[in-house]
């Protein structure tokens, strides 16, 4: 699960490998306030996931902010994102 306690909506996207046969890119958006899964099916405890985190900020910012976050599957897990000053989208903060 991804809780998103910003101002921005956050794209989130990971290799899924459960079947090693056919991985595929699973792509969620979230928008402010929201919490939704973003892996969009049961994994596997151990498995270890790379989460690719974007803010999608406005266009005339002219950038977007990026973050990596290995998670590993053990049961129920849920990330936080929040920012440590809400004018500033580079403060953002994984818990």
């Amino acid at each position: 699960m991804l809780d998103n306690q910003t101002i921005y909506a956050v794209e989130t996207a990971y290799l899924n490998r459960v079947d090693e046969e056919r991985p595929r890119i699973v792509r969620v958006q979230v928008e402010p306030g929201q919490t939704r899964d973003v892996s969009r099916e049961v994994l596997p405890p151990g498995l270890k996931v790379e989460l690719d985190l974007v803010l999608l900020l406005p266009a005339e910012m002219g950038f977007r902010v990026r973050h990596k976050a290995e998670v590993y599957i053990d049961g129920d897990v849920v990330l936080h994102l929040l920012l440590e000053d809400k004018d500033d989208p580079f403060s953002l903060r994984i818990d």
